[in-house]
């Protein structure tokens, strides 16, 4: 994997890292230096990977990996022994489209394993830390990350 490796001291996974929130702009920046990204309609969780254990984290740092067994479960098929994911819990409309009211409906009825983790960063992999790359790059890697792993319960982001 191209420059991953160069980047970071080796490192274990964080415990747990603050995640960027949106905020509210009036106008979106123009220019190539941005990226402009979808607000997916779901709860915010990180996925801490460490040599086996995998815990979905929430924007707050509680641990919610026992609500969602089948994540776990997809997240346990990536090929790597330590990782960092940034990313979306949804339910998905038929058409694709993440919908909060099934997410909610899905949690009230414990009915979570069509859920779907959309991973959008990457920001720890394999002892290192991939924070310090430019955004592009580190989905590039997490796009590779997620290729080695369950289909049907982690989906990259429709904009990449």
């Amino acid at each position: 994997m191209c420059c991953i490796g160069a980047v970071g001291k080796a490192a274990e996974p964080p415990k747990w890292i603050k995640p960027q929130l949106t905020r509210p702009v009036d106008e979106a920046p123009t220019g190539n230096d941005w990226l402009h990204e979808i607000k997916y309609d779901g709860y915010r969780m990180h996925a801490r990977l460490d040599r086996g254990k995998i815990q979905l984290l929430t924007r707050t740092g509680l641990d919610w990996s026992r609500r969602y067994p089948r994540t776990i479960e997809a997240l346990r098929s990536l090929s790597v022994k330590t990782a960092y994911l940034d990313g979306e819990l949804c339910a998905l409309r038929p058409d694709g489209v993440p919908a909060f009211s099934r997410l909610q409906a899905a949690m009230d009825e414990g009915r979570t394993d069509d859920l779907v983790f959309i991973v959008f960063d990457l920001l720890y992999l394999n002892g290192k830390s991939t924070a310090q790359l430019p955004l592009i790059e580190r989905r590039a890697a997490a796009a590779l990350v997620r290729s080695s792993g369950s289909r049907t319960a982690l989906q990259r982001p429709c904009c990449w």
